[in-house]
């Protein structure tokens, strides 16, 4: 970063939350996406076309006349590829969230961030995470069913899991804990900015996926029997939603990693006064290196 980018370490709005995230993105761009493309482009590229075997073998079967001997067994083959992608798609995204908000940290912080140092990170501290993230997706799952609103409760009180996880390298129950701890008095100011921040995701998403989409509409509009006749989907078209889909997750992933990492050293300066000011005020922004 310029270091005329100097960040002082204050309470901020959500405003001001957001634009210092594309600060650092902005500046930083290449080598972030550098971490974010190698691994989320192919996965995310991989539940698609796993989509599309899905898909046809799913149309195949309804289609009069369109069934094969083993028809059964390869519906049955492309849903376990399709659950098997999105499970590593899930995976692989967890450990770039886990990567970027490393990186977001050492940023905001001013200190220098190699590609290769992050990924090691990241490796080192998947499990912990992975197992973290079981848990809280338990819980939360749990809370839903009973009454639903016990799982936005706790969703909420632990959405800076990952934050505790790469930048306290606190684990399992102890990372829930200090999440819970810093979300505490700040619920609602948390569960609105998770909101907003949902929001600006998604538009984002949409700006990016919107050329398939239009024509998959431009294709609906003109072929609406196709719709409801079971016939087997245009492939050129699944094909280009997903691949613009996988161009949507490494570009977009470092705006909510970011935003939450920021988020979180909000809270430390509005609770804990932010122990950290003296030293970080001394550094100034720098840039991930290529190396």
């Amino acid at each position: 970063m310029e270091q005329s980018a100097e960040f002082d370490y204050r309470p901020m709005d959500y405003g001001e939350v957001l634009d210092r995230v594309f600060v650092l993105y902005k500046s930083n761009w290449r080598s972030v996406l550098g971490l974010t493309f190698p691994v989320l482009f192919p996965s995310a590229l991989l539940v698609g076309l796993a989509n599309i075997a899905y898909q046809w073998a799913i149309r195949a079967q309804a289609t009069p006349g369109g069934g094969v001997p083993g028809q059964a067994v390869l519906i049955a083959l492309a849903m376990m590829g399709f659950f098997a992608a999105t499970g590593l798609h899930a995976t692989l995204t967890l450990f770039v969230q886990l990567v970027l908000v490393h990186v977001g940290s050492e940023l905001y912080l001013g200190n220098e961030v190699a590609a290769r140092d992050a990924f090691r990170f990241g490796v080192r501290h998947i499990i912990v995470l992975l197992v973290t993230m079981f848990i809280v997706t338990t819980a939360a799952t749990a809370g839903f069913l009973a009454l639903v609103i016990p799982g936005v409760l706790v969703s909420v009180y632990w959405t800076l899991v990952i934050q505790t996880v790469a930048i306290e390298e606190k684990s399992f129950l102890t990372a829930m804990s200090r999440s819970w701890r810093l979300v505490d008095e700040y619920w609602w100011h948390t569960a609105i900015f998770v909101f907003l921040l949902g929001l600006l995701v998604y538009a984002l998403e949409l700006v990016i996926v919107a050329p398939s989409q239009i024509l998959t509409l431009v294709d609906y509009i003109a072929h609406p029997e196709a719709i409801y006749s079971g016939e087997i989907p245009n492939v050129l078209l699944l094909a280009a939603q997903g691949i613009f889909s996988a161009v949507a997750a490494p570009l977009i992933a470092p705006v909510g990693s970011f935003a939450l990492t920021l988020y979180y050293y909000d809270l430390r300066a509005r609770k804990e006064g932010f122990d950290l000011i003296t030293r970080a005020r001394r550094r100034l922004p720098a840039h991930v290196t290529a190396e």
